[in-house]
């Protein structure tokens, strides 16, 4: 078992749910029973918002998490943390899609600065009139 830490915010409406129910559980039926339709539950609001169903499984909305962690610049350890990896390694798997999409923004960036430089663009980014 391992401690995952949440935000006071979450914490807080956590408890506020637990004290308005006469069951344990946290996500239930009406009668207090386990819900075991999380993923078919994910799959329906996944496509709600456009995601295709099969692209929808619980695992991603992980991945997601911890792309978006490095995304508002955590740091990688901290995700580590967070994520209960128990080495770098599994943590910067997660985070490969960002990197690429980091790479590939500089790799733009310096493909511009080339253009404009040998005057094949213009300042705003227009092609020069040959």
């Amino acid at each position: 078992m391992r401690d995952i830490p949440i935000s006071q915010e979450l914490t807080t409406n956590l408890l506020k749910l637990k004290e308005n129910s006469q069951c344990p559980l946290v996500f239930h039926t009406r009668s207090g029973k386990p819900i075991y339709q999380m993923l078919e539950m994910c799959k329906r609001i996944a496509v709600r918002a456009g995601i295709p169903r099969e692209e929808a499984w619980l695992h991603k909305w992980r991945a997601t998490f911890c792309v978006e962690l490095l995304r508002e610049g955590v740091d990688l350890p901290s995700i580590q943390a967070m994520m209960g990896h128990k080495d770098m390694e599994t943590t910067a798997r997660y985070c490969a899609p960002m990197k690429k999409m980091a790479l590939r923004e500089r790799l733009d960036k310096v493909n511009s600065f080339n253009l404009k430089r040998n005057g094949l663009i213009g300042g705003n980014g227009a092609a020069a009139a040959a």
